[in-house]
């Protein structure tokens, strides 16, 4: 998935930067100041959920 170069988020529009391994720096464009942002909280990394694995054997039942 393409990073993007111009995005809102609470009522704010921020530009692209720099990219790091895990993290995007954006400018927010009215006050040019700068934040990073997680590529997980851009909906760029899935979040893999690990599965659950049981023993029968270590399996109580009530």
């Amino acid at each position: 998935m393409d990073i993007p170069k111009i995005f809102k988020k609470k009522r704010k529009k921020y530009k692209y930067v720099k990219e790091y391994s895990n993290y995007v720096l954006y400018e927010e464009m009215k006050i040019k100041y700068k934040e990073c942002f997680n590529k997980q909280d851009l909906g760029l990394i899935e979040e893999k959920e690990k599965p659950y694995n049981t023993n029968p054997q270590r399996v109580k039942y009530f």
